[in-house]
C-alpha cells in the first residue's frame, strides 16, 4: 500500500494525514503516526511538491532551485546543449568552447601561464597614472598583508637558494677567479678525479667540488685575508651540510 502526500510546500508545514486526516506538525510527527497507527513504512509515502521546479534537462522535480537541474550531470548536459559558444585564444589564437557566461579568454593553463608573464614584464598593462598611484597605494605600508612581519630564516635561505640556483642555470652566476681555472685544473691532475665547478651547497656556491673524496676546493685571493671570520662562518656551514673536506688553495698571482 503507498500513499501520496499532495501540495507540500515545506517540511516543517502542518501536514494532514491522509488515511485519518488528523494534522501533525512537521513530517516527524506525520512519520511516527504512520508507521505506528496505520503500521505502514514511511518509505511508501509519496511526496508531491507543488512549489519545487522542474528539471531543465530531464523534467523531473528537483529541489535545486538556483540551478533548476536534478543533477550535476543534468546541469551539464544542458549547459554543453544549449549555453556554448567558441572563442579564440587570445595568446595562441586557437579556438575554444566554453559557456556564454563565462569571462574566460584563454583556452588552458600553458597560455594562462604565457598571459601572466606578459602582465607581469608590463608588456600587457597600460595603466594611467591615477590606476598605478591606486595599486601602489593597496600594496605598500599598512594596506600590504605583510606589513610588519618578518620571514623567518629557513624562508629566507629557501628563497635564496632558488635565486642562485635560477642564476647557475641560466649562466648569470661570474663569481671565478682570475686564475681559479688554471688552479683547479692542477688539482684535477693531482687527486685523479674530476672537479665539479660552481657547485651549489645550499645557499653557497663554491669554486669546486670532488664527490669521490666529498671535498669542497676553493681558491682564495688576497682579499680573503680581510674577512676570515666571514669565511670561517661560511667553511663551517658548508661542511654541516656536505659532512665534508674542505680544502683551500692560496691564489698568489703564479700564473
Amino acid at each position: 500500500m503507498k500513499v501520496i502526500l499532495k501540495n507540500i510546500k515545506s517540511r516543517k508545514q502542518l501536514q494532514n494525514c491522509p488515511l485519518c486526516h488528523l494534522d501533525y506538525n512537521g513530517y516527524g510527527a506525520l512519520a511516527t503516526h504512520i508507521r505506528i497507527t496505520h503500521k505502514l513504512k514511511f518509505k511508501n509515502v509519496l511526496v508531491e511538491y507543488n512549489i519545487w521546479p522542474k528539471c531543465k534537462n530531464c523534467n523531473k522535480p528537483t529541489s535545486r532551485l538556483s540551478t533548476c537541474s536534478c543533477s550535476q550531470k543534468c546541469a551539464t548536459e544542458f549547459d554543453n546543449k544549449n549555453n556554448r559558444e567558441k572563442r579564440i585564444c587570445i595568446i595562441c589564437k586557437a579556438q575554444f568552447e566554453t559557456s556564454k557566461n563565462s569571462t574566460r579568454k584563454l583556452c588552458n593553463i600553458k597560455c594562462n601561464g604565457k598571459y601572466l608573464s606578459l602582465i607581469l614584464k608590463g608588456k600587457k598593462l597600460n595603466l594611467t597614472k591615477e590606476q598605478k598611484e591606486h595599486r601602489s597605494k593597496n600594496v605598500t605600508g599598512k594596506n600590504n598583508p605583510f606589513y610588519g612581519k618578518k620571514h623567518s630564516q629557513k624562508t629566507i635561505n629557501n628563497i635564496t637558494e632558488k635565486i642562485i640556483q635560477q642564476k647557475i642555470c641560466n649562466g648569470q652566476w661570474y663569481s671565478i677567479g682570475k686564475n681559479e681555472k688554471q688552479l683547479l685544473d692542477l688539482e684535477e691532475q693531482k687527486i685523479g678525479f674530476s672537479i665539479l665547478r660552481q657547485h651549489q651547497v645550499g645557499r653557497f656556491v663554491v669554486d669546486g667540488y670532488c664527490k669521490e673524496l666529498n671535498r669542497v676546493i676553493e681558491v682564495y685571493e688576497n682579499f680573503h685575508n680581510k674577512q676570515i671570520q666571514k669565511d670561517l662562518n661560511r667553511e663551517i656551514k658548508i661542511c654541516d651540510r656536505l659532512n665534508c673536506e674542505f680544502h683551500i688553495i692560496w691564489d698568489n698571482d703564479t700564473f
